[in-house]
């Protein structure tokens, strides 16, 4: 029979699992993830142990909380051998494996443990923490084997019910994809990323620490991408990322530079363009506003499809130039997203 604890420990924010030895583009602040707190472990009685082997669980966590993954070891393996069928127990047995740069064992217990979850349609929720636990322990196995892309796509091949984890379950999910990204040097990925876990932890306040140190290196990397657009004339794309990275960098001047010239551009091709097709252009969002008055919203529907066959009309439509469109022409454009919103939910 087995047996489930009704809340899992949450794993540490912490790279203590071995990303040391990963050699990361761009790594020159490796305290980083040292700054983040531990996350607290919280469990109840582990039911069917006996009082002796719950107290030589307590001793493991605690000593598995102080860093000794050797002597967490020792203390887990004969609890691991009485009780197969407790599969916490075998997570934190990986888990000391990860800490002892053992990844190759880790991965074969994770993968015996993983035989032994439901199917995903049966999973209550204890069974869909374990698996979250357990796929979140294999990703990190491949990130201390320096291999980040496979971390990453054991947590993308992942299969459970998001409605059973909790918002340090989602948190962690996110800080882990911010970490794989970080190694690789992708600091807009992990910005996004890091961004995502501060929606769902208490930790909001350090994680935006952590992003504010992560600032130069986020801002760089959405200079280049921007400066890669505008050489490339792609004003509408070069705008936002030359933007971003001004606000991440004040002092900056070739930042400031490159915004306030993709904007003057973009403001020229945006107005080259509306004088081009202006009296079609405004023709059809006055029949799309009729249409949205009559509550024709197929019709209006259509009239915007036939005005995407003009590219000099899509180039207006796209988010960014048609920011700087009439107010009048953003309101109509604005309705009509709302009704085909509306017309998607129902």
């Amino acid at each position: 029979m087995q047996i489930h604890l009704k809340s899992l420990l949450t794993l540490s924010l912490s790279l203590t699992m071995g990303l040391s030895v990963i050699s990361m583009a761009h790594a020159n602040d490796e305290t980083m993830w040292d700054s983040q707190r531990q996350m607290e472990a919280y469990f109840t009685p582990l039911n069917g142990l006996e009082q002796t082997d719950l107290n030589t669980y307590e001793k493991a966590q605690a000593t598995l909380g102080e860093g000794n993954f050797e002597g967490a070891r020792e203390l887990f393996e004969p609890l691991c051998q009485k009780y197969p069928d407790v599969l916490v127990l075998q997570l934190k047995l990986a888990e000391t494996y990860l800490g002892e740069a053992n990844p190759e064992q880790a991965q074969e217990l994770l993968q015996a443990i993983e035989a032994k979850i439901l199917p995903e349609e049966d999973r209550a929720v204890e069974d869909t923490q374990i698996y979250f636990q357990t796929r979140v322990l294999l990703a990190k196995s491949w990130m201390i084997q320096n291999e980040p892309e496979k971390g990453l796509s054991v947590l993308k091949e992942s299969k459970y019910n998001g409605a059973h984890l909790s918002a340090l379950h989602w948190s962690e999910l996110h800080v882990f994809r911010a970490k794989a990204y970080q190694s690789q040097g992708k600091w807009i990925e992990t910005q996004a990323e890091l961004n995502f876990a501060k929606r769902y932890t208490p930790l909001s306040a350090e994680i935006s620490a952590l992003l504010e140190k992560l600032a130069p290196q986020i801002a760089e990397a959405y200079y280049r991408k921007g400066l890669a657009a505008f050489r490339s004339y792609d004003f509408s794309k070069a705008l936002p990322l030359a933007h971003e990275a001004h606000r991440l960098n004040l002092k900056s001047q070739a930042y400031l530079a490159l915004y306030l010239e993709s904007h003057e551009r973009l403001q020229d091709e945006t107005m080259r363009r509306f004088l081009k097709v202006r009296q079609p252009f405004a023709e059809s969002l006055k029949k799309i506003r009729w249409a949205l008055e009559v509550e024709d919203n197929a019709k209006a529907r259509e009239l915007y499809d036939q005005m995407l066959l003009n590219k000099d009309i899509a180039y207006l439509l796209e988010p960014v130039p048609r920011s700087m469109l009439p107010v009048f022409m953003q309101q109509t454009l604005s309705s009509l997203d709302l009704s085909m919103k509306n017309e998607s939910l129902s």
